[in-house]
């Protein structure tokens, strides 16, 4: 898909864009699409589709429906059923999402998580083994270290 059909899709009458001459200090709630190729340093709340441009920084969390990624992030992108992130994207911070498309040459410092599911580890593998009898031991691993009996805890 061009960029440029990309662009045309999220930008229609009630639409939002923040140029990239604009410095926004607060947090942007929008129940419409929208762009940013400007500054944010705020929370951005949009109920449909973002695309925050090449030149667009945002320094806040950002909750969406679908997110597309060009520029900056600082902060954790929050509640998105998809996001992609493109060449040369930045996005520092953790992501929860269902859907995620990570281009070539993007950067994400952070967790991603699937929205939906939960990982529990337990503090410590816990798994009875019960000694083998002396005629039944195998013989070493040819590397010649020891089999460590906790790691069969994890398979």
């Amino acid at each position: 898909m061009k960029f440029d059909n990309i662009l045309s899709g999220a930008m229609r009458k009630d639409s939002f864009c923040i140029t990239k001459e604009m410095v926004i200090s607060g947090s942007i709630n929008s129940a419409s699409p929208g762009q940013i190729a400007g500054i944010v340093n705020g929370d951005v709340q949009v109920r449909s589709r973002l695309i925050i441009l090449k030149e667009g920084i945002i320094n806040g969390d950002i909750t969406a429906e679908d997110i597309l990624v060009y520029g900056k992030v600082n902060g954790d992108v929050k509640s998105c059923n998809k996001i992609t992130v493109q060449p040369g994207a930045l996005i520092k911070g953790n992501i929860t999402t269902a859907e995620i498309h990570i281009e070539k040459d993007a950067v994400i410092e952070g967790t991603i998580i699937k929205s939906g599911t939960q990982l529990i580890l337990p503090a410590k593998p816990v798994k009875q083994v019960k000694p083998e009898p002396e005629e039944k031991k195998s013989a070493p691993a040819l590397t010649g270290k020891k089999p460590d009996p906790n790691r069969e805890a994890w398979f």
